[in-house]
């Protein structure tokens, strides 16, 4: 995919950047491809990606939209440089945040006064780019940093930091990939035992970088692992209070969904209780009072090795390998399990990273709700089914009274309360088979499947009452006014919200704070 094809504007130029990055040929047509979206996404005059080298601390490489050559080759001198000949990227890593925000350069007292003159007036959104799969001591190693340019001061919206972190994240996801492989392409060479395991990494890395989902890469992971190592049984297990449940496995007496204990001596709840990898060398050198030495014996087992899965600094899960094998457990089994375990991890992370980007995309970053777009896709699919099915539809769009008031006398920051508390209360009363959504700045919809007028009605009276009757606080008490109508024969999804409209243009006319049902015009009479 082209750059200019994933250049897209706001979260939905960021979805498809992390739907392209499993086809992307290489690291610098990723990390150009999300400096381009950047630059769109969030109206940047120009973004920029440094990469860091691990071992010399110090820029490796720089990746740019700039298009100026000179400005260009000035920014590609940063190659070779550590952070303290680059000022602003030494701010960076000092900064607590991996996120920092100028809004303006000139006046900020973050920048030091020499520096804040020589870049005069502008803002930039900076990024650390980290991993938790990277180890860089007690905190995520640091991969790079990527940089949103302004020539204006300008301030930023939630959403736009959002926006960042995600690129952010993305970008870090590319990194991560790429330390990992050129980790297996040194390890590659180093001898031919350490080849076939690089290989089975590298299979299983495809699938993460394919975007693969996690329960595919589960199941492979288990098989890899089991084949490199010897051991006859591997599974992939995720820790829950309840215990350890089976997600992926191959050739091992549990199955998907079985529930393993976290609790004993054993190499998984080891890992469980300690957060740390695990082995058994040989379960018959242990106490022969232990259960567990009896359980493992009695079905052939003679050694085991555990290694814990962390997502995001929390242990998700564990990966273990067990063996019936006399000789018991091949050289490093625990550091050459943990590497398959942090392919599992990237997986779960790259995994989540996708959802909360598609999330983010289709709610209303105010309320939690679905935004209008989201309300438009569910709306007509809904409309397709109850005309192909025959079944009823209703809708209800409701809208606050005098908002403005609101923003008026208490302030925009008292309004946006106010919103998030109806879509609360709205919230409590939407069953999980209907779309609740904010589709304006007071006025929300509620699609209500199966759902015929009369009970749609009651429904949206509900609503009201739910926002008349107990004040907000800080502002007091509200009203709503609701509109209701149901699907009519013959007519279309336009029509459907044209008659919700209608209705509630009438429930305002006639004094507000009331639910109207959209009446359908009786039939021509000749």
């Amino acid at each position: 995919m082209a750059q200019a094809q994933i250049a897209g504007q706001g979260p939905e130029g960021i979805v498809a950047v992390a739907a392209w990055l499993g086809d992307a040929p290489d690291l610098a047509a990723t990390l150009q491809g999300i400096a381009a979206t950047a630059r769109s996404a969030l109206g940047a005059d120009r973004a920029t990606c440094y990469v860091h080298d691990p071992g010399r601390h110090e820029v490796s490489a720089v990746y740019t939209t700039e298009e100026d050559p000179g400005l260009h080759a000035y920014l590609m001198r940063a190659v070779g440089s550590g952070p303290d000949q680059l000022p602003i990227l030494m701010l960076q890593l000092c900064h607590p945040d991996p996120l920092l925000v100028i809004e303006d350069t000139a006046s900020t007292p973050l920048l030091p006064p020499a520096l804040a003159a020589r870049l005069g007036a502008g803002a930039f959104i900076g990024l650390r780019l980290e991993h938790a799969s990277v180890s860089g001591g007690e905190a995520p190693g640091l991969l790079g940093t990527l940089f949103f340019s302004y020539t204006q001061s300008r301030s930023f919206s939630e959403i736009e930091y959002q926006a960042a972190r995600g690129l952010g994240h993305l970008a870090s996801l590319a990194l991560a990939n790429a330390r990992l492989q050129a980790e297996t392409a040194r390890a590659l060479e180093d001898n031919r035992a350490m080849a076939a395991e690089q290989a089975s990494l590298r299979r299983v890395a495809t699938r993460v970088a394919g975007e693969t989902a996690p329960e595919v890469v589960f199941g492979q992971t288990a098989e890899e692992v089991a084949r490199l190592l010897g051991m006859e049984e591997a599974l992939v297990a995720r820790f829950s209070p309840e215990g350890a449940a089976v997600v992926g496995t191959h050739g091992a007496h549990s199955v998907i969904g079985d529930l393993l204990p976290t609790e004993g001596r054993g190499a998984l709840a080891t890992v469980a209780r300690t957060s740390a990898p695990a082995e058994i060398a040989d379960y018959s050198a242990l106490d022969p009072s232990s259960p567990l030495r009896a359980h493992a014996l009695e079905h052939g087992y003679r050694a085991s090795v555990a290694a814990p899965v962390m997502v995001a600094g929390y242990l998700w899960g564990a990966l273990l390998a067990t063996t019936k094998r006399e000789e018991g457990l091949p050289p490093n089994a625990a550091e050459r399990l943990g590497r398959f375990a942090d392919l599992v991890a990237l997986a779960i992370a790259n995994a989540e990273a996708r959802q909360r980007l598609i999330d983010e995309a289709a709610t209303d970053p105010l309320t939690g709700l679905a935004n209008h777009r989201t309300f438009n896709e569910r709306l007509r699919t809904a409309f397709d089914h109850a005309r192909r099915h025959r079944h009823p539809l209703s809708l209800v769009m409701l809208d606050l009274d005098h908002f403005k008031r609101i923003n008026d006398t208490h302030g925009h920051p008292a309004g946006d309360r106010v919103l998030v508390e109806v879509a609360a209360r709205l919230g409590t009363l939407a069953r999980s088979v209907d779309t609740l959504a904010r589709v304006g700045g007071e006025e929300f919809a509620w699609l209500l499947p199966e759902t015929p007028a009369d009970a749609a009605l009651t429904a949206a009276e509900r609503a009201r009452l739910a926002i008349a009757d107990a004040p907000f606080s800080g502002v007091g008490w509200i009203t709503a006014s609701a509109g209701v109508t149901e699907l009519q024969r013959g007519l279309g999804v336009d029509a459907l919200v044209r008659h919700a409209d209608e209705a509630l243009y009438m429930a305002k006319e006639n004094g507000r704070n009331a639910c109207r049902l959209h009446v359908p015009e009786p039939p021509g009479l000749g």
